[in-house]
């Protein structure tokens, strides 16, 4: 019910059922519910814009999981835990927990599935390290993984994911034949309800552009905020106020991660808040 309610927008009764619920399964020693309800209340911190509760609830989760012996509840566990770790720039321990789901996966599923390969690639990406977000992709081509397969709403994300990395390689490395551009990856994730997942695939799109001295037409309004953004971080105000004003300005094709780390859909957010409050 808790999770239903995050869904309904009414955290502050979701939060008093996730509180029921893990007081009762706690007192009955049920470990097996209350990792799920740990793991659902990562939803709610979320929405509520705290990532550092949210984190801590997915490590008490992957804990009991591995308490109960659980392989593939840890893998579920751990990813997303990889994810928010990429998202707050914690990069070193996102590849460490990004691995053992990676390692997991292909160790007690029965049959292959592309999420910790995407997750742990996108790690790579944020790192600098296209040659082995490369090989990821190139696993998950030749093992074509059921997870990506139909309509539901999770195989969409993880192939708009999919398609991120590819375009991403393309234009660093040329790594990969892409079927499809960013107007479709962006297209693709604009139903997302999660915020952060919008922000990482409009973030590598706005860097690949500013990589090439491109301008990106169109899109979200979150769109022309990460380019001001990002601007300011890597080249000063004189480069934002070029943005602002749509005036022409250069930065040259270079690699930008060194000077733009990814500092994750959360701290993109705060600068944002910082640096562009006349969007906002």
């Amino acid at each position: 019910l808790g999770f239903q309610l995050c869904y309904a927008g009414r955290l502050d009764e979701a939060e008093t059922r996730f509180e029921e619920v893990i007081a009762l399964t706690t007192a009955a020693g049920d470990v097996l519910h209350l990792c799920a309800a740990y793991s659902n209340r990562h939803r709610l911190w979320g929405l509520r814009g705290d990532s550092r509760r949210g984190e801590k609830d997915l490590h008490l989760a992957v804990t009991l999981a591995r308490e109960l012996g659980h392989p593939r509840l840890e893998r579920d566990l751990s990813a997303n835990v990889a994810e928010l770790l990429l998202w707050g720039a914690r990069t070193d321990e996102a590849l460490e927990l990004g691995r053992r789901c990676f390692l997991l996966s292909k160790r007690f599923l029965d049959r292959p599935e592309a999420w910790d390969a995407i997750v742990l690639a996108r790690v790579h990406l944020a790192r600098g390290e296209d040659v082995e977000a490369a090989r990821l992709v190139a696993w998950v081509d030749e093992n074509q993984p059921v997870d990506l397969v139909g309509t539901s709403e999770v195989a969409l994300i993880r192939r708009t994911f999919l398609l991120m990395i590819k375009l991403v390689l393309a234009e660093t490395i040329g790594a990969t034949e892409v079927r499809g551009t960013w107007d479709d990856a962006v297209a693709a994730i604009e139903s997302d309800t999660d915020h952060n997942d919008r922000l990482e695939v409009l973030y590598w799109r706005t860097r690949m552009a500013l990589r090439h001295d491109r301008r990106v037409v169109g899109g979200p309004p979150e769109q022309r905020q990460l380019e001001c953004c990002l601007l300011q971080l890597a080249f000063g105000a004189d480069h934002e106020q070029a943005a602002l004003r749509d005036q022409p300005f250069v930065v040259g094709d270079v690699d930008r991660r060194q000077e733009l780390p990814l500092d994750g859909a959360t701290q993109v957010v705060d600068a944002l808040r910082r640096q562009c409050q006349q969007f906002l």
